[in-house]
């Protein structure tokens, strides 16, 4: 199947009028009046519209352009003196119904993915998510999916806005092929205490947002991790965030949302990116300042994704290892340490080596067990 029956091309109003070779633009396969030749891409991004809230309604104002000040932002942005192969397959039509509209981006992500190309997806709604997670139902192995968002969104399924309850259908989902999943960035008083003792049930990992902005390279290896990304930008406070839909002034900054991006782009495992929550009512200052945000998001990962230098292979001189003996009924706790980016990981059993930060090692090195091998340990079952 071809994807390209999938897209409308990108309206001409998205192409810049003072095109130069330091621009985005100039380095973009984008498409205009023939569709791209993705399969040659390490990143597609692509937008979805869909403001549908139940799964069989058919009836909806089209809105394709929605995203087009984004991409003006972004093709408008100096690209760095690395070279890349990045695509704009346009706009993702909706389907005849909502379920039809996951389905389509379901295929999509799936397709890309197949072929080693990253989606990048910019979504209106947050639970168009579960279009992109469904993508990795047939992979081959089970997948960890990282969610950015100030609140679970675990209502009960009955519930009338589906971006309410969207990680519910995806925690739920038969056959489960998820296996771990984390939250990053929730604000205690919009999460039940009740859903936190559900994921500590689970073995899920959840951070608050107040821990993250003390240290947000803490963030790093839990970003690194994951396999799928899904961010809410609801996460990103209003006054740096205008179309936040609850108007919140707590959350991540512009800079923030922007390094969290980064460590999504410079991830070995990230293999899709999800961005949702634009959904600007006009053109307008506040809609602008919002797209720049996105923008720079989607540049950063973009970056981060270039730089890439680890190459995984911990038995190669490109590693240190350091092994520390905690006591003699734990026995020893081997980490790695690149030399090339200087990012840690932490080693449960031979085959199994998870990312962590420098403060695990320095923990481990004190005589205490690291939290996040504790937690490894007890969800993997994992027995030395």
């Amino acid at each position: 199947m071809s994807i390209a029956l999938f897209f409308e091309p990108l309206s001409p109003a998205v192409k810049s009028q003072s095109e130069t070779y330091k621009t985005w633009e100039s380095a973009l396969f984008l498409h205009h009046e023939e569709f791209v030749d993705w399969k040659k891409a390490d990143i597609a991004i692509f937008s979805i519209y869909d403001s549908r809230k139940e799964k069989r309604e058919e009836e909806m104002v089209p809105n394709n352009t929605y995203a087009d000040a984004v991409r003006k932002k972004l093709y408008s942005f100096k690209k760095s003196t690395e070279s890349f192969y990045v695509c704009d397959l346009g706009y993702l039509k909706p389907g005849p119904t909502l379920e039809d509209t996951y389905e389509r981006l379901q295929e999509v992500c799936h397709v890309l993915m197949q072929e080693g190309v990253t989606p990048l997806v910019i979504g209106n709604a947050h639970h168009l998510d579960i279009g992109q997670f469904l993508s990795y139902q047939h992979h081959a192995d089970p997948i960890t999916m990282l969610t950015i968002d100030p609140e679970f969104d675990l209502d009960d399924l009955g519930s009338q806005d589906p971006s309410k309850n969207h990680i519910q259908t995806i925690l739920t989902h038969k056959p489960n092929f998820l296996n771990h999943y984390c939250h990053l960035g929730y604000h205690s008083y919009m999460v039940e205490p009740m859903a936190l003792k559900v994921y500590e049930k689970l073995f899920f990992e959840s951070f608050r947002l107040g821990d993250i902005r003390k240290k947000i390279e803490e963030a790093e290896p839990v970003v690194r991790g994951a396999n799928f990304l899904s961010f809410d930008l609801d996460s990103v406070r209003a006054s740096d965030y205008p179309l936040n839909s609850k108007a919140n002034p707590f959350g991540f900054t512009g800079e923030e949302a922007c390094q969290l991006a980064w460590y999504a782009g410079l991830s070995d495992y990230i293999s899709s990116f999800g961005l949702y929550g634009y959904d600007p009512p006009a053109a307008g200052p506040e809609a602008e300042r919002s797209a720049f945000i996105v923008a720079g998001m989607i540049w950063y990962f973009v970056e981060g994704y270039y730089q890439k230098v680890d190459t995984l292979d911990f038995e190669s001189d490109n590693y240190i290892k350091y092994t520390v003996q905690i006591d003699k009924t734990e026995g020893d706790i081997a980490f790695f340490k690149s030399k090339k980016s200087g990012k840690w990981w932490i080693q449960l059993h031979k085959k199994t080596i998870l990312p962590c930060s420098y403060s695990d090692y320095e923990e481990a090195a004190k005589g205490e067990l690291p939290d996040r091998w504790l937690q490894a340990i007890t969800r993997l079952g994992v027995k030395e």
